[in-house]
């Protein structure tokens, strides 16, 4: 993508067409105790600065983004966009490393199609 000029409060483009899409509200999914689960289909994966982003459409049609925790994320990586997935919070472990946050513990289930 060409860089963008903004000047005055108007963006200024060069023959390029950017193509954007409205992002709802999507909320953020904060397990806090054990047995804590989520059910919803994957129909987004994003970057970000702190690694990739989870969406997920909920049987509501509403939308939410899961942590991002390194366990978490390990546990999905064979998932793709479209799967339906069940994450269930297992509690947390202990850090192994004193002053270290301890680990958040998930099962995650993916439906068989």
């Amino acid at each position: 993508m060409k860089s963008k000029i903004i000047t005055g409060g108007k963006m200024v483009q060069e023959k390029i067409k950017i193509e954007w899409e409205e992002q709802e509200n999507s909320s953020f999914w904060k397990p806090e105790n054990k047995g804590d689960e989520v059910i919803g289909d994957i129909i987004g994966i994003n970057e970000s600065p702190y690694g990739q982003v989870f969406v997920l459409e909920l049987e509501d049609k509403s939308t939410i983004s899961i942590p991002n925790h390194k366990a978490l994320i390990n546990k999905l990586g064979n998932t793709k966009i479209g799967d339906t997935i069940k994450i269930v919070f297992e509690g947390k472990d202990l850090p192994k490393v004193k002053g270290h946050n301890p680990t958040n513990l998930y099962t995650v289930y993916i439906k068989k199609q």
